[in-house]
C-alpha cells in the first residue's frame, strides 16, 4: 500500500469511529476493539462447533475481517480490503515480537 493510500484509509477508519490518532500515535478506539473481540469469540464459537477444525486463513485477519463487515461501513471492495490491511497492521503493531509470531506474522517487526 502506498503512503497516500494509507493515509486515506487512515482518514476513512477515524472517520468511521475505529481508530483515533493523538499526535503522532494512531491507535484503536475502545468500540473498534470491542467489535474486535466480539468477532474473535464469534469465530471460535463457530470453530468448535465446526470440530475443532479452525477456517482457512489466518485467524487475525479474519476476525478483522469478520469486525469489520459486521459494522457494514462501505460496500466498496478495494476500500473494504485496504481497511483490514490497515487494521491488522495496527493490530500487529501493539502486540509482542512473540505474540506476532504466534499469529502467523513473525517476519513483521515494528520500530
Amino acid at each position: 500500500m502506498d503512503q497516500w493510500t494509507v493515509e486515506r484509509t487512515l482518514d476513512q477508519l477515524i472517520a468511521w469511529g475505529l481508530v483515533e490518532q493523538q499526535d503522532d500515535d494512531v491507535h484503536p478506539t475502545r468500540r473498534w476493539v470491542a467489535k474486535l473481540q466480539a468477532a474473535t469469540e464469534k469465530l471460535n464459537i463457530l470453530v468448535q462447533q465446526n470440530g475443532g477444525r479452525p477456517f482457512e486463513g489466518n485467524p487475525l485477519v479474519l476476525s478483522v475481517q469478520q469486525a469489520l463487515a459486521n459494522e457494514n461501513l462501505t460496500d466498496d471492495e478495494g476500500l473494504f480490503t485496504q481497511a483490514v490491511q490497515l487494521l491488522v497492521i495496527l493490530e500487529l503493531s501493539r502486540m509482542t515480537s512473540g505474540k506476532r509470531a504466534q499469529y502467523g506474522f513473525a517476519d513483521v517487526t515494528f520500530s
